[in-house]
């Protein structure tokens, strides 16, 4: 089955279904000694023996199984959200090997990291390539050590399951949102989901740079996008993914170039109907322009991937330079 059949018709669980629900659940209720109330409910199902004092349950029992097996899945749980929090330039290939050491044993596990991926890149949008280049990493580490609870490991197709519930997850804005009632809470709401909407089409279009997904998943998603009537969200996310992956796929040695520049041609007529909106209409301009350029920008771009310490330092000096020079020239 190709990867756009399974993108198309495959119905992959949702992302709650997704984690290994033990651990989340575990994860979840840390905080009210969860861990602490498991045993203590296996204990209490013991029968008492004629002196009156509880039975234990062996070691090999298949609750002391049961429990013991959920406590390492949320240490491993927590240990990749701590690796990936500590995540800058300098430490990426320290953190990388740590990744790889904290005890991913099983096929949930690697789940449980392509979605902490996932809802890290939506949101921490200068720290994409840094993710992307991470998945490109781990894809060789299980090619060349596959999981060893599942024959049918293959990460690839775990980073398309997630790929695709993500984009099902933000395609459209949550429906609470019309229903917040105040107007700076709501503005919140929707600046958060258009942050996560487009840190995920970013995302999704950095690892299609590292053909990570198929060149046929890009097509899939920019038919989805492009449908009639097509909403702002949409637009913005089309031209959010075309973005990125233009400079890699429109060119004339790409395959598929020809359906690639098909949605060029139907952006540019969407943009000219009345009823578009105004933001809208000036992303896909803005996009038009930049393929029109053989998507070289001649425009000041404001840095957004991940900078070194020294990057950061330097530029604050500048910023201090620039700063004690105005105060100068005014006095």
């Amino acid at each position: 089955v190709s990867d756009l059949l399974t993108w198309r018709r495959a119905a992959p669980a949702s992302p709650q279904r997704r984690l290994f629900s033990a651990a989340v659940t575990k994860e979840q209720h840390s905080q009210d000694g969860s861990a602490d109330s498991v045993k203590a409910k296996v204990a209490s199902l013991q029968p008492s023996s004629a002196q009156g004092q509880t039975l234990r349950p062996s070691a090999n029992s298949w609750s002391q199984q049961r429990t013991s097996s959920v406590d390492d899945d949320v240490k491993v749980l927590r240990s990749i959200k701590s690796i990936l929090n500590k995540l800058t330039v300098e430490k990426f290939s320290q953190l990388y090997g740590q990744l790889l050491n904290c005890g991913i044993a099983t096929t949930g596990h690697v789940e449980c990291l392509i979605q902490e991926l996932f809802e890290k890149a939506t949101t921490q949008h200068h720290f994409i390539d840094l993710y992307a280049d991470m998945c490109a990493l781990l894809h060789e580490h299980f090619a060349a050590n596959p999981i060893s609870d599942d024959a049918k490991f293959n990460f690839k197709r775990l980073l398309l399951n997630q790929c695709q519930a993500s984009f099902e997850r933000y395609i459209v804005p949550p429906a609470d949102i019309k229903g917040i009632l105040d107007f700076e809470d709501r503005t919140l709401a929707e600046n958060r989901y258009k942050t996560k909407m487009l840190g995920n089409m970013k995302f999704v279009g950095a690892l299609l740079t590292r053909r990570m997904l198929a060149s046929k998943i890009m097509f899939a998603i920019c038919q989805e996008l492009i449908k009639d009537p097509t909403p702002e969200e949409a637009l913005e996310s089309i031209a959010a993914l075309l973005t990125v992956v233009g400079p890699t796929f429109d060119r004339e040695e790409f395959s598929g170039r020809i359906v690639l520049a098909s949605f060029f041609v139907q952006l540019k007529a969407i943009i000219q109907k009345p009823n578009i909106e105004a933001r809208a209409k000036c992303l896909v301009q803005d996009l038009l322009d930049l393929r029109a350029s053989a998507w070289k920008s001649h425009r000041p771009q404001r840095i957004e991937g991940p900078m070194t310490l020294r990057q950061v330092a330097q530029r604050a000096a500048a910023e201090d330079k620039s700063d004690n020079w105005g105060s100068k020239s005014i006095k």
